[in-house]
């Protein structure tokens, strides 16, 4: 998931909901909660309370289904948040409609995958090398999706790897917006107070992917048909919902270029990082970049911190849009607010 929001240039930071005070969690507009399996009662109550004040929440499948003590429960810690109820876990059991390969510590270098929900099984690495033929079915979006979702088109197909299974679920006050081939939900969206949670079922959704020969450079996966786009979709529409945008959007630089944003308050600005991944190539051409301006801000400058140079910017409503110089691997821009 990290790897597919890098690569739709979108700035993320990895935080620990049990170290995290509300004031901290306040500071997100969107936040994800990857196959969170144990989610205790304080954290429970805490994402209710920020998802009702305005918060999106971005669920995969088996997220609050087991209990402190690493029990299977009969439905999830957050359903109510969730608005479906865990009906049972699905995918494809048939081990004749199965070609995917895994390894495990100190095991086999490689064998067949499992389907199941074996708590040992979930520390297979899943082989990306060649992608799966028999494993694979669809699930796509339908049209009240363009509701929620910008991104993908109305009907975009992803393929999902079944053996890894997804959660079979029963709405209650969500809304389905996407649906596996079968008719299950395969998204859901349910409206909690101001906020929005989304619940994907699948219990692996980001490894819809195949491999490169160079795999082991971070930002580089490549992702099947729509599947970086579906969460690029909740975010951008979790977003929409509040009103708020990216706080630095581009349309022109590569997957592989990371772009992370740092405030620092103290010094009244803010600094974007663009970070090249690519060892490929020698450089990244010049592109450009919108940064949107916060509530009661104004850009005073903006100029790249090694020579001081100042970056022509074109003020817009609520933005400023800029051209931005080449670079190799690694460049800075300072926004100087007023």
């Amino acid at each position: 998931l990290w790897t597919e929001l890098n690569q739709s240039h979108i700035p993320t930071d990895v935080i620990w909901t049990e170290t995290l005070p509300p004031e901290k969690l306040g500071r997100y507009r969107v936040l994800i909660l990857s196959a969170a399996r144990i989610i205790p009662e304080m954290e429970a109550m805490l994402l209710s309370d920020w998802v009702e004040k305005g918060g999106t929440l971005i669920d995969t499948g088996t997220t609050s289904l087991y209990n402190e003590g690493g029990e299977l429960q009969d439905n999830y810690s957050l359903s109510k948040l969730f608005g479906v109820n865990y009906v049972a876990h699905a995918g494809e059991a048939d081990p004749a409609k199965n070609d995917t390969s895994c390894w495990k510590n100190g095991g086999p270098s490689t064998l067949d995958y499992e389907f199941g929900l074996n708590p040992v099984k979930f520390r297979d690495v899943i082989h990306r090398d060649i992608k799966p033929v028999k494993s694979l079915k669809e699930y796509s979006l339908l049209e009240n999706a363009t509701t929620f979702m910008p991104v993908p088109e109305v009907g975009a197909r992803c393929e999902y790897d079944m053996p890894l299974g997804y959660d079979k679920v029963e709405p209650v006050t969500a809304e389905v917006i996407a649906k596996f081939y079968n008719g299950d939900p395969a998204i859901t969206v349910n409206k909690v107070g101001k906020g929005l949670c989304f619940m994907w079922t699948p219990m692996h959704p980001a490894l819809s992917h195949t491999s490169s020969d160079w795999e082991m450079h971070p930002n580089k996966l490549d992702f099947w048909p729509n599947a970086r786009e579906m969460l690029q979709g909740m975010v951008l529409g979790g977003l929409k919902h509040q009103g708020a945008k990216l706080p630095v959007e581009t349309d022109n630089l590569p997957t592989e270029v990371e772009i992370t944003v740092r405030s620092q308050p103290e010094h009244n600005r803010t600094i974007v990082h663009v970070l090249n991944y690519d060892t490929r190539q020698d450089k990244v051409d010049e592109y450009s970049l919108t940064i949107n301006v916060p509530d009661g801000k104004q850009v005073a400058r903006v100029f790249y911190p090694d020579t001081e140079t100042e970056i022509n910017f074109v003020a817009e409503e609520g933005s400023v849009a800029m051209g931005l110089r080449s670079f190799e691997i690694h460049d800075m821009i300072v926004v100087q607010w007023k």
